[in-house]
């Protein structure tokens, strides 16, 4: 990876940084401060994720060789059928990450997003 930016899309969408910047020691550095100050609700108190328009955010800065996506659990996959559509057609993959608990079900269809662009 030459350059990153991280994304938290939970309610609201923000971002580490306006742009993608080079993936360097101090960039990687503060962006897992950034990750690790965000907000950790649980999964009943979390506000509903637009996971759809996150992915598309990050899939529209042409610098970005692919896009990982952390969740916390199971975020409501409300735009399930319409991302899984978007991914298919994504000229970059879709890596996600999922930390803290998370069903079997909850599993498989992230597993099933990120396949679908090539990602894992």
């Amino acid at each position: 990876i030459k350059c990153f930016n991280v994304m938290c899309c939970i309610g609201s969408m923000y971002t580490w940084k306006n742009a993608v910047v080079e993936a360097t020691a101090d960039h990687v550095c503060s962006a897992v401060e950034w990750v690790e100050h965000l907000p950790l609700l649980p999964n009943s108190e979390a506000p509903r994720s637009n996971m759809l328009e996150g992915v598309a955010a990050a899939f529209k800065d042409e610098q970005a060789e692919c896009v990982y996506m952390l969740v916390c659990g199971r975020v409501c996959l409300h735009d399930y059928s319409k991302l899984h559509e978007q991914l298919k057609t994504s000229p970059r993959p879709l890596h996600i990450m999922v930390y803290g608990r998370s069903s079997a079900a909850a599993l498989n269809e992230y597993q099933q997003l990120a396949t679908a662009s090539g990602g894992r």
